[in-house]
């Protein structure tokens, strides 16, 4: 590991604290480090949670075109800006903060794979993680763009609607 690369529960604390909305993504260290290890968390959780809905042959070309989208998506965004030195942290605490939410999600998604998604207190938990998500994307991007949170929100809202579009593209 590299001299500049704090500790691992250092660095998860702080991706818990921005999932608090209790701490910005400036907070992260600048290190590609601390990027590789949660952009790798990601792929790995969203990997899981692919499974754990539902089994699908795609997963890994899915889970890697949404990479790209999403690396694509926070450049372009941060370099419209003039704010293209923000992007490493702000990759580390989107991927970051979205393994913490994949991992608490699991469990709900686990129960909707198994065709319970009738259940209405499984749809108001997804809604909820849904919700935390937006927050937590919108928060992250407020910041990196030093924009107010309303600002923020809406970005996170096109980076999900974005997100959403490519994975229909892949899906058919």
């Amino acid at each position: 590991m590299s001299k500049h690369m704090p500790p691992i529960t250092t660095t998860a604390r702080q991706l818990f604290d921005i999932c608090l909305l209790r701490t910005a993504p400036q907070e992260l260290p600048c290190s590609w480090e601390v990027l590789g290890l949660t952009l790798t968390a990601g792929l790995g959780l969203g990997y899981a949670a692919m499974w754990v809905y539902g089994p699908t042959p795609d997963a890994l070309p899915t889970l890697l075109v949404g990479l790209l989208f999403t690396l694509g998506f926070i450049y372009g965004i941060l370099a419209f800006r003039g704010l293209r030195i923000r992007f490493v942290q702000t990759a580390s605490a989107i991927f970051g903060t979205d393994a913490i939410i994949t991992l608490i999600s699991l469990p709900v998604l686990s129960a909707a794979g198994t065709g319970n998604a009738q259940d209405a207190y499984l749809l108001f938990a997804m809604a909820g993680l849904g919700t935390w998500n937006l927050l937590v994307i919108g928060h992250i991007l407020r910041h990196a763009l030093s924009l107010p949170l309303p600002g923020g929100l809406l970005v996170a809202l096109g980076y999900i609607f974005g997100s959403l579009f490519i994975s229909q593209l892949i899906h058919g």
